[in-house]
Order: C-alpha cells, then sequence, then structure tokens
C-alpha cells in the first residue's frame, strides 16, 4: 500500500469514526475555510477570500490578522463575524492599544528594543504584497524568504519585468536592541499601521533593490509623464 493509500485510508476512517478535524487553514489556530471560500473563526464565517489568492503566503498574512481581530472581539465578549470584522469594524484605535499592550508585555520582559523590517514587493505589473520580517535584511536574505520565493512564483509571467523590493527597517522599544522574534513579528503584523501612526516606531534605514517601472494602478507616481497624465485627465473626463 502506497503512502498516499494509507492516508486516505486513516482520513476515511476518522470522517466515519466521527473524530475527523479540519485542518487550521495555513496553520493558524481557530482559523478554517468551507468548499465555498468562506474563512471561519471558530466555525463563524468571518472574511471571504478568492481562489487561487486564499493559497498564497500574502493570504496567511491577512489570516493572521483576522485572527488577531478575532481574539480581540472576543476579549471584549464580541462574538467575531462578517460585519463586525470586514463591514462594521470600528476599532482600529482600541485594538491597536490593545496589540500595543501585548508587544510591550514581551519587549519588557527582558527591557529590550526590537528591529524588523517591512518589506514591499512589486512585480511592476500591478501586484503588490507587503510582509514583516526580524532585523535589517540585505537582499540576498529578503530573495530567501518563503513570501519572496511565493510571490515570485505567483507573479513570474509579469512580462519579463523585474521585481521591485523595498525594505524599512524600524525599531521600537527601549534597552538592548535586538530582533523581533517570531511571537512579535505575529504581532506587529497586525498593529504596524497603528504604531506607525502614532509615531512610536523609529525609522532606521531603508533600501531598495531592482527597478520600479510606471503602471497606471499606481497614481502616485512620481514618475507619471505629461503624456500619461494627460490620459488620466481624459479619463477622467469621460
Amino acid at each position: 500500500m502506497t503512502e498516499a493509500s494509507r492516508a486516505f485510508n486513516k482520513l476515511y476512517e476518522e470522517v466515519i469514526g466521527g473524530e475527523y478535524k479540519q485542518p487550521f487553514l495555513h496553520g493558524v489556530e481557530h482559523m478554517t475555510q468551507d468548499h465555498e471560500g468562506y474563512i471561519l473563526f471558530k466555525g463563524k464565517a468571518v472574511e471571504h477570500y478568492s481562489s487561487p489568492w486564499i493559497n498564497s503566503l500574502d493570504a496567511r498574512n491577512s489570516l493572521l490578522k483576522i485572527q488577531q481581530q478575532c481574539l480581540f472581539l472576543e476579549s471584549k465578549g464580541i462574538t467575531p463575524d462578517s460585519m463586525n470584522i470586514v463591514w462594521r469594524w470600528k476599532y482600529d484605535n482600541e485594538f491597536g492599544e490593545y496589540q500595543k499592550a501585548k508587544l510591550d508585555d514581551l519587549i519588557t520582559a527582558d527591557n529590550s528594543k526590537i528591529e524588523f523590517s517591512e518589506i514591499t514587493l512589486n512585480n511592476n505589473d500591478s501586484q503588490i504584497v507587503t510582509f514583516f520580517i526580524p532585523g535589517n535584511p540585505h537582499d540576498t536574505m529578503i530573495y530567501n524568504t518563503d513570501d519572496y520565493i511565493d510571490f515570485m512564483e505567483r507573479h513570474y509571467d509579469n512580462g519579463g519585468k523585474d521585481f521591485f523590493i523595498q525594505s524599512h527597517t524600524f525599531s521600537y522599544g527601549k534597552g538592548e536592541e535586538r530582533e523581533a522574534g517570531e511571537d512579535e513579528m505575529k504581532i506587529i503584523l497586525s498593529c504596524f499601521d497603528y504604531l506607525k501612526g502614532k509615531d512610536l516606531l523609529k525609522a532606521e534605514a531603508v533600501s531598495e533593490y531592482g527597478s520600479k517601472g510606471y503602471s497606471r494602478f499606481y497614481e502616485d507616481d512620481p514618475e507619471l509623464s505629461q503624456e500619461q497624465e494627460e490620459l488620466d485627465e481624459y479619463d477622467d473626463e469621460i
């Protein structure tokens, strides 16, 4: 019997015996999906992801943030659902403070300052993803991340354009500097915008790799030519 056959038989026995438990989506605790692409937190629909993006690491990062939002609502005695997570989410500041408090507990335990980087990947063909990694990485370290490899594999067919990478390094806290740990990175993922918006992060370094081409998907591109501006104005008139 092959390994695949044994795995199938085991799955069949678990289902028949009522012992089967659906695995967590991307390994994120409490998060599963149904056959229509709805994202469930403890069995309750809270979001919907499209396929095949749902299988990407970009989706996993989004899922981690939603998980944290759901746990936050539970701490307030509120049952998470698609209304209060997506359509009527109104807790940006309160959630940010809640996550900041958890982050502070981690870094004050050893009186440290953590360093991490926000990495933005742009395939120069309207696809952009952002993720976070510990420390201040050089280009080879970024190329070797699972997030970069996943993005490259999903968008390799971009007309031969080079990928453009930006790395913004930040530090948070006081004391001896160290790279952010795994638990800290999960929290940063969910409250980075809050920390940055409150000027609680110290910008340490900016690095760029590759080259950025023009795309009309990005209206704030500083290299927008006069001809392209005229095209945009014409579109507005229409």
